[in-house]
């Protein structure tokens, strides 16, 4: 019986201990071209599950596929696609542009813009400082797109909200997933 398995944990594991995939399957006593298929698929029988788990020392459990993860995603595209546009009439409002003067495609650029940078952040597979710099950069491009050319107080200002208001809720749904996968893996 074949089950889902977190096969980005497996590499990050095996990686972590500078493995090979020959070498996880020496250690597990599985296949190589099972090692192969569970890294590509995301498939394992369940004793091949267990043996990986036990070559890494921990709990079959923790290499289980997180369906809350891919739950959440409806959600986060909802709070940036509400995070863009909030950041954008705030830019407006600001700089005091009027949407008047704005040529028509740029009203949805520059909220598809916001939401591009910040999905990236949110999802790169980097240290918690890098998002960090990452975050600020980005309100730091969209200050720049969306102000006027001279760079003033209103500009940094703008830029400080911007990275403040994400940066919270990067941290809050980092919290919530935290939460639901801990609660996913305490039910299992």
């Amino acid at each position: 019986m074949s089950t889902r398995i977190n096969r980005e944990r497996i590499k990050v594991l095996r990686l972590g201990k500078s493995w090979t995939q020959q070498r996880l399957a020496d250690e597990s006593r599985v296949s190589l071209r099972s090692i192969q298929r569970i890294e590509n698929d995301g498939t394992a029988s369940l004793p091949s599950r267990a043996a990986i788990a036990e070559a890494f020392g921990i709990e079959p459990a923790e290499l289980a596929y997180d369906d809350t993860e891919q739950s959440s995603i409806p959600a986060l595209i909802a709070v940036l696609v509400l995070f863009s546009y909030c950041s954008f009439y705030l830019g407006l409002w600001m700089f005091e542009i009027s949407m008047e003067t704005l040529p028509l495609w740029s009203i949805p650029l520059l909220p598809s813009i916001t939401i591009l940078i910040f999905g990236c952040v949110l999802y790169a597979p980097v240290s918690t400082v890098r998002k960090t710099l990452f975050s600020l950069m980005g309100c730091l491009a969209l200050a720049l797109l969306l102000s006027p050319p001279d760079p003033s107080l209103k500009q940094f200002a703008y830029t400080l909200v911007l990275w403040i208001i994400f940066e919270a809720i990067r941290h809050s749904v980092n919290l919530v997933s935290t939460k639901a996968f801990a609660s996913a893996t305490s039910d299992a």
